[in-house]
């Protein structure tokens, strides 16, 4: 029924313009074949979180066989694939399935897969501001380069008007100020990188748990496999004794 509601993108150049389109938000496209039960499964996930990510995230379909052109390109194998952009650039994402490309396998619950999109939306999002991001965890760094272009600014003012003394202060602050942005730089850099390895990302915590579902999930198709390969033996024994009864009786 998802599938009904969610828009479809019909040829490759719709798709491209739905890529291109979208300056602020993820743009999650589903691709496979409609009628598989994998995407019809995905479709309908898709379309009851839609609502909820609205605001970071635009979910699209695109059946393969109806459009064929990326198939190669982003190598469209699996029954069901969805992929994520932003900007007009491909998202990578690891889910420990040894393809980084893609999400290919079926996601066991909605929450989890809110968490994924909004997780590859946040790593977007830095990656697009990763200067103003840094700026705000070193701020001493920016403020540093600051005072040290009014110190080069005012020392060069003191050489054009000939006040030497005033120049060499500003030359000695220029020195100072330098100095203390280098060792701002190192101490935040090895601060973050510190925390950074001690303490689990949010994109890490996400793809330990899409692990985690894949493993379940495994789990879960060889049970249901066990239990109809259990009903089958049981099936095949009824109708040998049957016919065992049948035979036994008609001698």
């Amino acid at each position: 029924m998802g599938s009904v509601f969610l828009p479809h993108l019909r040829t490759g150049w719709h798709v491209d313009q739905a890529i291109l389109s979208e300056d602020d938000r993820l743009v999650v496209i589903r691709f496979g074949r409609d009628a598989d039960r994998e995407c019809m499964l995905m479709d309908e996930m898709l379309y009851s979180i839609s609502a909820k990510v609205s605001q970071f995230a635009v979910v699209y379909l695109c059946d393969i066989d109806e459009v064929p052109d990326f198939n190669e390109m982003y190598e469209l194998y699996d029954p069901m694939t969805v992929m994520f952009f932003y900007r007009n650039k491909h998202m990578m994402c690891d889910f420990g399935t040894g393809n980084n490309n893609k999400l290919n396998f079926m996601v066991g619950d909605k929450q989890e897969l809110i968490d994924i999109i909004e997780t590859i939306y946040r790593g977007a999002v830095k990656g697009k501001g990763l200067i103003i991001f840094r700026s705000k965890q070193q701020p001493l760094v920016p403020l540093g380069c600051l005072g040290t272009c009014v110190a080069v600014a005012m020392a060069a003012k003191g050489v054009r008007t000939g006040n030497a003394r005033s120049a060499q202060k500003w030359f000695r602050w220029r020195v100072g100020l330098q100095g203390l942005t280098i060792v701002a730089l190192l101490a935040g850099s090895f601060y973050f990188d510190k925390t950074l390895r001690e303490g689990k990302t949010e994109q890490e915590l996400a793809i330990e748990k899409a692990r985690m579902r894949e493993r379940l999930w495994i789990e879960e198709l060889e049970r249901r496999d066990e239990e109809m390969k259990e009903r089958q033996r049981r099936a095949e024994l009824a109708r040998k004794r049957k016919e065992d009864a049948e035979a036994s009786k008609g001698d």
